[in-house]
């Protein structure tokens, strides 16, 4: 797995929140796997499992450390996402672990970000 690091300021700048709980749904697509996270309407696709869960984690980690530059609330304006994929993230039954982080932060320390995770049956999105 790739490791990558982020920078955030150490202003006090809006990213000082210690955690952050998402709900992701994962998805078979025609390219491979998609994400769609549930509280902000972001999504995600990749090749293979492992490089999704990349991609999730930089999505989120780019917009705090985004957020935290121009001094606004992390997802500030984001919607959740559309009703269809609360729907199936609810009906489905397979639960995934994430392997371990692939950021951390320079100048501070870097915020948890928690996924919950479950994988859609296959052509439910």
């Amino acid at each position: 797995m790739k490791t990558s690091q982020v920078s955030l300021k150490t202003s006090g700048g809006s990213a000082s929140k210690s955690a952050y709980d998402f709900r992701i749904l994962f998805f078979e697509n025609e390219e491979g796997w998609a994400a769609q996270c549930l509280e902000y309407d972001l999504a995600t696709q990749a090749e293979t499992l492992e490089a999704l869960y990349y991609e999730v984690e930089r999505i989120l980690v780019a917009h705090i450390a985004l957020a935290d530059e121009l001094g606004i609330e992390p997802f500030e304006g984001l919607d959740p996402a559309p009703q269809k994929y609360w729907d199936i993230f609810e009906k489905s039954q397979l639960s995934v672990e994430r392997p371990g982080t692939a950021f951390s932060m320079k100048e501070k320390k870097a915020p948890s970000i928690r996924p919950r995770v479950r994988v859609a049956q296959r052509n439910a999105a």
